[in-house]
């Protein structure tokens, strides 16, 4: 047996941005879901995420790695799970129609396209509140100083 899947699966958690975009996202997609699930709404607040988002920007400013790249994979995160379990529902109900199999996969097929819309929207808000959480770490960070002051 191979143990390629495992060292991808290390390789891929030894990677500074996406453990930020796994613990990051996962808290905040946390934050969306309880939120949700605790007042009974069928909307997700998109709030936690952003922030998640622009503490990405301005941890990740001094780096090499764009920090839109980091706030779209926070975004990413941090939306699929609570979407995801939102559609649960969803889905539910158009399984249990009485309609005919193609209309249903038509069905399944607009909403996998309005989940994907939908994280998708998410992950580039997110990756935008990055690039001002960068822009904010530039702007008001802490900058080196010249040798010799």
């Amino acid at each position: 047996m191979s143990l390629h899947p495992i060292r991808a699966v290390r390789n891929f958690l030894a990677d500074d941005v996406w453990r930020f975009a796994l613990v990051a996202g996962g808290f905040s997609a946390w934050v969306v879901l309880s939120e949700a699930l605790q007042t009974g709404s069928t909307t997700l607040e998109i709030e936690p995420v952003v922030a998640a988002g622009f503490l990405g920007g301005v941890l990740f400013a001094t780096r090499s790695t764009k920090a839109t790249t980091v706030g779209f994979r926070v975004g990413i995160v941090g939306m699929s799970v609570p979407v995801l379990w939102q559609s649960i529902e969803l889905f539910r109900y158009i399984f249990g129609l009485s309609q005919p199999t193609w209309f249903g996969l038509l069905q399944v097929v607009f909403a996998v396209t309005a989940i994907g819309i939908f994280v998708g929207v998410g992950a580039l808000v997110s990756a935008f509140a990055a690039s001002v959480g960068n822009w904010v770490a530039g702007k008001f960070g802490r900058r080196p100083h010249p040798a010799g002051h």
